[in-house]
């Protein structure tokens, strides 16, 4: 099967490749080795964005490796195996040669370096900004029987009976109720990442390793009724998301899978070919990490609204054509120190078309600090699929986003949590509820809410759903207390011997 959106995608790569490497040989000013190198790949951040040392000691010395420059001793490779050193090699993240001169290489530096501020200091001020949440109650609840370090990698809410799923890093699937126990489902290898069940059938995504790594130890899973448990696809790299769906409405499902992998991934699928799975990359991007599948230009064919979080990253859109072929545009494009790390395909100005709402403030890579324009993005639908930044909501380190009527007063809400908060002076924004309070198509009005609560763990999870069988949307957000960004040892001391494992958020709407 031909799909056009690879062969556009080649095209660009090779565009890429003819820059980089036919350019012509005149000596560029900084400016222009800046836009020239630090655009082939991805928007180009301001050097702005960060502080000087930052710039320094960890973004260019990982820039010059991407370009053949050696920056000193660092090296990107030493730390792989030979499984993922070759990996990594074919997929030619660092090239053994320069692809710029060590001449454009200083100049482009001294660029940043000269532009770059030597601080930036954290606002300060928004502890204060944010009333006490009264829509909403939580508790926190201790479920893990061997009181492990609160190690959360899954959660869902089971709308049809308010049990709750999840999932522990140490391999453990489990469900959950109310004044209940948690009971195991199964025991795997690696940690759960998502489960979908559709009438008897329950499919189970085991992640693999859950550090950044290039090792394809993925799986996916499929359990029915009192049958074995059965594998679907193995061999997939680091898979964080995925669904079971009728993509071409043939009356067979294909399954979608984003392996984010970590220099290399991609959006995958599998189709079934005379009895058989056969796996087809999409777009052959790391990162992937979330979709939505809906008809976004009302031709009756199912699109694919796909979120991609490293290197180019953005927002992109797989158009169904017929034929089952997809053309491939980015609807959102974002520079990589945004970090984003979970969107929401929603109608939010109430105009009839999808809008998309981004939460960004991933922060644990190349540029550990506290970022001013990490928060909630609201990009508007223009029309023809046109998107258009309208609304911004600051919030260190905003990692899920949920977007829904929490309250019944026509709008839509926004819920979201932080993983990597500002620990000294709004350490309480680590979980935030936004109330709409107007609703039109080109003014947003958003009332921010927090809660001591949310200083209790370190919260990577946010899912919705009625816990309490009352006909309203609770929350649900789960704690994961490793990060390579840790926190403040008093505070994560306080977490594990607490060992809080999610907290319950329960609407007190109730609907009529």
């Amino acid at each position: 099967m031909k799909y056009t959106g690879i062969i556009a995608v080649l095209v660009a790569v090779v565009a890429i490749l003819y820059v980089v490497f036919f350019r012509s040989s005149g000596v560029k000013t900084g400016e222009e080795a800046f836009q020239s190198n630090c655009t082939s790949c991805h928007l180009a951040p301001g050097p702005e964005k960060l502080p000087k040392h930052i710039w320094d000691e960890q973004v260019l010395p990982e820039m010059g490796a991407r370009l053949g420059i050696k920056v000193r001793d660092y090296n990107p490779m030493k730390e792989l195996d030979m499984l993922e050193y070759s990996i990594v090699q074919r997929y030619g993240t660092y090239p053994e040669k320069p692809v710029i001169s060590q001449q454009e290489w200083d100049s482009l530096t001294s660029y940043i370096l000269k532009l770059a501020p030597e601080e930036i200091r954290p606002d300060e001020n928004r502890a204060n900004r944010s009333d006490s949440i009264r829509q909403f109650v939580p508790s926190p609840y201790q479920i893990d029987p061997e009181k492990n370090r609160p190690l959360l990698t899954y959660l869902n809410i089971n709308d049809s009976n308010g049990k709750v799923e999840g999932a522990f890093g140490t391999g453990s699937f489990w469900n959950w109720h109310e004044g209940g126990k948690m009971e195991i489902n199964s025991l795997f290898n690696f940690p759960v990442i998502h489960t979908q069940t559709i009438g008897d059938v329950e499919y189970i995504l085991e992640m693999g390793m859950l550090h950044p790594n290039e090792k394809n130890l993925g799986k996916l899973w499929k359990k029915e009724k009192e049958l074995p448990i059965e594998l679907i696809q193995e061999g997939l790299n680091r898979p964080v998301y995925f669904e079971v769906v009728d993509l071409d409405q043939d009356g067979s499902d294909e399954i979608l899978i984003c392996e984010y992998g970590n220099r290399a991934g991609g959006l995958s699928l599998l189709m079934k070919r005379d009895g058989k799975l056969v796996k087809t990359t999409l777009l052959p991007f790391p990162g992937s990490l979330k979709f939505s599948i809906r008809d976004m230009n009302a031709d009756g064919l199912l699109d694919i609204v796909a979120l991609f979080a490293q290197g180019n990253e953005g927002v992109f859109l797989f158009t169904q054509k017929e034929g089952f072929t997809f053309s491939i545009s980015q609807l959102i494009t974002l520079d990589p120190l945004q970090g984003t790390s979970d969107f929401v395909v929603q109608d939010m100005d109430g105009d009839g078309d999808d809008d998309i709402v981004l939460a960004c403030g991933d922060n644990a890579d190349y540029s550990v600090m506290l970022k001013e324009f990490h928060g909630i993005h609201i990009f508007d639908n223009q029309g023809e699929n046109e998107f258009k930044e309208n609304y911004f909501f600051p919030m260190y380190g905003a990692t899920q986003v949920e977007a829904d009527d929490f309250d019944g007063d026509g709008d839509i809400d926004i819920a979201a949590t932080s993983f990597f908060p500002d620990y000294k002076n709004s350490m309480e924004e680590a979980f935030l509820y936004l109330e709409n309070n107007q609703n039109t198509t080109d003014i947003y009005q958003f009332k921010s809410y927090s809660h001591p609560i949310s200083t209790e763990g370190r919260w990577m999870l946010l899912e919705k759903g009625d816990v309490d069988q009352d006909g309203d949307l609770d929350l649900i957000m789960g704690s994961f207390t490793y990060s390579p960004a840790p926190p403040p040892t008093d505070i994560l001391n306080n977490w594990i011997e607490k060992g809080i494992n999610f907290v319950i958020w329960k609407n007190q709407f109730k609907q009529p």
